[in-house]
């Protein structure tokens, strides 16, 4: 606020101000006086004194300094206030425990001093305890039902992928069974073909001998003869 007082005062009111003296009544009248109205809004006076030599260079670099003072005014002013009620805000915030207390107190010393008043009183807290119970045991019981529930369904979930795994697997083994039937089959007319040949004695040539092997019903094959 000085600062612009100075500088303004400097740049626009030099020698306009009659009579020239520097004493503290003077400076304090024409510098600080002045320039602290216009903390309060106040600056008709500051513009009409400006606006009496607008075409001078010193009027319009003061209306500059003017508007840069007035911005950082109302930033300094905005900011003490958030502090304000920052402080206001965190001193009841940390008294609210003990106004509460104090008056809870007080409601207790009302409602035993008169028999009516404690009557109802206990009517209702009766009431409100029986509701507020209730509603617990609701939603308990509504919880209870939403957890059953999520687990059966997780049951049926798992019961369901395990009876298809196990369809999988059943598939799989009567695939296998019926190609191990049709390789037993083959391998049954391909004896049967072979014992025709030697009964018709088509060939001079012993029959080959087969290897031994096992088939799907535990029979075992050598040199050609199955036997269990």
């Amino acid at each position: 606020m000085i600062a612009y007082g100075v500088a303004s005062r400097t740049m626009n009111s030099y020698a306009t101000i009659d009579p020239l003296t520097f004493d503290g009544r003077s400076v304090f009248r024409n510098i600080t006086c002045q320039t602290y109205y216009l903390l309060d809004g106040n600056i008709d006076s500051e513009l009409q004194k400006l606006d009496a030599n607008s075409g001078n260079n010193t009027t319009i670099a003061t209306h500059i300094l003017l508007a840069f003072h007035m911005l950082f005014v109302n930033i300094l002013l905005i900011n003490l206030i958030i502090v304000m009620f920052r402080f206001t805000f965190e001193s009841v915030q940390t008294q609210t425990d003990l106004v509460w207390r104090y008056e809870r107190y007080s409601l207790i010393q009302i409602i035993g001093a008169n028999r009516e008043v404690d009557k109802d009183w206990s009517a209702f807290e009766s009431y409100a305890t029986n509701h507020y119970a209730r509603s617990l045991v609701t939603n308990q019981s509504l919880s209870t039902s939403a957890l059953e529930s999520s687990k059966l369904r997780q049951e049926i979930q798992s019961h369901l992928e395990t009876t298809n795994q196990s369809s999988i697997s059943h598939s799989d083994i009567n695939t296998i069974t019926e190609e191990m039937t049709s390789v037993r089959k083959a391998v049954l007319d391909l004896h049967e073909q072979v014992h025709a040949m030697e009964r018709v004695k088509m060939t001079k040539e012993s029959k080959p001998r087969l290897k031994s092997t096992i088939t799907t019903d535990d029979t075992h094959v050598i040199d050609g003869q199955p036997f269990l």
